[in-house]
């Protein structure tokens, strides 16, 4: 289904999808979910896109690569490797708490969670 042979992927009919954000919108435009976890409202569909974007771009990867080098189990961990996934890790965990506190409430759109909050 995925063609790089990885999850996330679905197959809904004769209809094959891969990427996580891709599949979200798709099952929330398909099985026509609405406010709050999928707003209509432009704007606030806007900061969806913009936080489900940002998580896949910049948030995702160092929290992966860290793991990915975790599991490597090398016998000598690459502490250069290791402190600039940190500092990568930080600024990205960083971000998302500058964003979430532009918000009143615990979620990306205050008190109502988005597919967004289902990312971070």
């Amino acid at each position: 289904v995925n063609p790089k042979g990885a999850v996330p992927a679905i197959k809904d009919g004769d209809f094959a999808l891969s990427e996580s954000n891709a599949i979200l919108r798709y099952l929330a435009e398909s099985r026509d979910i609405n406010d709050p976890l999928n707003p209509k409202d432009l704007k606030k569909k806007s900061i969806m896109d913009s936080l489900l974007e940002f998580t896949a771009q910049h948030l995702r990867p160092p929290l992966i690569a860290h793991l990915i080098h975790q599991f490597e189990k090398k016998d000598a961990p690459d502490a250069l490797f290791l402190e600039h996934i940190k500092a990568e890790e930080d600024l990205a965990l960083g971000a998302v708490e500058t964003i979430l506190s532009q918000f009143e409430g615990d979620l990306t759109q205050g008190n109502e969670a988005t597919l967004a909050d289902l990312q971070i």
